[in-house]
């Protein structure tokens, strides 16, 4: 069967012997609360936020087709189809709903496949959080951009959100440092 098919093979076979013998809730209310509950709470965050920016985005998405076949229907009169496709593409397109279609199907299925497979270890909590990660930057991203919007009159404002990240900042380097010297 080849090195590849010996590998799954062989993955196959260990998900049988069960290493680890931890319960099926061993990701899910042990591992991920524990050691990942920052981009657990930032994915729960990202999905509010996601839904509500889909929620948003298909209402105009759908004014937006009706304008463009109503263009294409002017553009057809005026050139041929392979000068209308050597046009480039609006900058306004968005791959929003692939990208948070992907990442929370990423973040659930891995989730749930680990959870079902036979070995549970704790060093497989990595392939869950990466996804979660992702998101969660992602929903920062989005929160920092609707905050930097209205702090960009206010001065004060600002100082007060500088200091408060330097203050996290400084707390999160402190612990970080001193869990290196014990």
């Amino acid at each position: 069967p080849g090195i590849s098919g010996l590998t799954v093979l062989d993955t196959l076979v260990q998900q049988g012997v069960e290493r680890g013998s931890q319960p099926e809730y061993y990701y899910v209310l042990i591992q991920i609360p524990m050691y990942e509950y920052l981009p657990a709470i930032g994915t729960l965050v990202a999905i509010v936020l996601g839904v509500k920016k889909l929620i948003v985005e298909y209402p105009a998405t759908a004014e937006l087709e009706a304008d463009v076949i109503s263009e294409v229907e002017v553009v057809s009169e005026v050139e041929t189809v392979s000068e209308a496709s050597a046009r480039p593409a609006e900058s306004g397109e968005s791959n929003f709903g692939a990208f948070f279609g992907l990442m929370t199907w990423w973040s659930i299925v891995s989730i749930v496949t680990l959870t079902v497979a036979g070995e549970r270890m704790p060093w497989l909590t990595l392939h869950m959080a990466w996804p979660m990660i992702i998101m969660t930057g992602w929903a920062v991203g989005q929160i920092i951009e609707s905050v930097s919007a209205n702090l960009a009159d206010t001065k004060l404002q600002q100082v007060i959100l500088s200091v408060l990240v330097l203050a996290v900042f400084s707390v999160s380097a402190f612990q970080a440092i001193r869990s290196l010297y014990g």
